[in-house]
C-alpha cells in the first residue's frame, strides 16, 4: 500500500486480507513478442461479489471500468454485469484466459481485447494470420462483443 500511495494511486478500494500474499503475475515475453503468463492469485484469488458491492460507488462514479481474469470468474461477471448495469464503458482484457467465456458475458462488454493465444481460446479460431485475427474478431462481434482489438505482438493489433 504504501508504494502504492508514494505514487499517489487511490487506495480506498485496496483490501488486506490477513496472512494472504499479494497477487502476482509474472510475464515473459519470447523474441516473437509471444507472451507467457504465471500466476500466484494471493489475495487477488479472494476478490468476492461482496466486495465489490462494498465499493459500489467507485463503479458508479466510474466512467470506464477495467477487467482482467485474473480474479475469481464470478467476481468478473458480477463486476461486468453491474458496470453495464450503470452503463459504464467494460472493457475486458481476458487474460490468462484458460477457456471459452460463457456466451452470456458478450454482450456486456464494450472493448474485448485479447491477444492471439487468448482469441484462439475464446473462438477456436488459430490466430496465425492476419485473415484468421480478423475471422477470431468477427466471432466475438457475432457473440455479442460490440468492439475487439487482438493484439498481434510483433505484428501490432486487428
Amino acid at each position: 500500500r504504501a508504494a502504492l500511495l508514494a505514487e499517489r494511486i487511490d487506495c480506498q478500494a485496496v483490501t488486506v486480507v490477513e496472512g494472504v500474499s499479494t497477487g502476482i503475475a509474472s510475464i515473459v515475453v519470447d523474441a516473437n513478442s509471444q507472451n507467457a503468463i504465471v500466476i500466484v492469485a494471493g489475495g487477488n484469488g479472494r476478490l468476492t461479489p461482496a466486495l465489490i458491492e462494498r465499493f459500489d460507488a467507485l463503479l458508479a462514479g466510474s466512467e470506464i471500468v477495467i477487467c482482467q481474469l485474473e480474479v475469481p470468474t464470478e467476481t468478473v461477471f458480477h463486476t461486468l454485469s453491474r458496470a453495464r448495469a450503470l452503463g459504464k464503458t467494460v472493457i475486458l482484457n481476458p487474460a490468462p484466459a484458460s477457456e471459452p467465456l460463457p456466451a452470456n458475458w458478450y454482450g456486456l462488454i464494450d472493448y474485448l481485447i485479447p491477444n492471439e493465444s487468448e482469441a484462439q481460446t475464446l473462438t477456436g479460431v488459430t490466430v496465425d494470420s492476419s485473415a484468421a485475427a480478423e475471422q477470431a474478431a468477427t466471432a466475438m462481434l457475432a457473440a455479442g462483443a460490440r468492439n475487439v482489438i487482438i493484439t498481434l505482438g510483433e505484428r501490432g493489433t486487428l
